[in-house]
This record gives structure tokens, sequence and C-alpha cells, in this order.
């Protein structure tokens, strides 16, 4: 039983991280998208979008920090570094 309720938190807290992710501002999501999900690094998308790779490492540390506000404000959700 307590296995099955892990399941059922687990997929709670995937499906507000993927919520708030979608929340992001639309560059901000997609920097994350294409790091994260897609398997780019900083150097490639940075070519994508025309900016330098310190640009985008800014940019996804931001959307990371908010994304770590918003889902801290959620149970007490951590998503560490």
């Amino acid at each position: 039983m307590k296995q099955q309720t892990h399941s059922v938190a687990w997929k709670q807290l995937v499906e507000r991280a993927a919520t708030e992710v979608a929340r992001l501002p639309e560059r901000d999501r997609r920097i994350i998208e294409l790091h994260y999900l897609e398997d780019v690094n900083f150097d490639q998308i940075a070519d994508l979008y025309g900016l330098t790779k310190g640009r985008i490492s800014q940019l996804h540390k931001a959307a990371m920090l908010l994304l770590r506000k918003r889902l801290s404000a959620v149970a007490g959700f951590r998503l560490e570094r």
C-alpha cells in the first residue's frame, strides 16, 4: 500500500512540475524543454536563439529559480540543484 501512495504522490509532483514549466514565459520554457527534455546543450540553444552561451545560462538560472520558488510553495516541494 505504501508503494502505491508514493507513486501517486510522485505522479502529482511530476504533474505539478510540468504545469509550472508550462507557465514559464515562452523563451524560458523552451530553454528548459530543450535542455532537459531534448538534451540540447547551452551552446546549441545559444545558436538557435542568436544569443551567447552565457546569456542562455543566465536565462536558464532565472527560470530554474522561478520554478524552485513556485514549486516550494506547493507542499514544501524542493527542486535540488
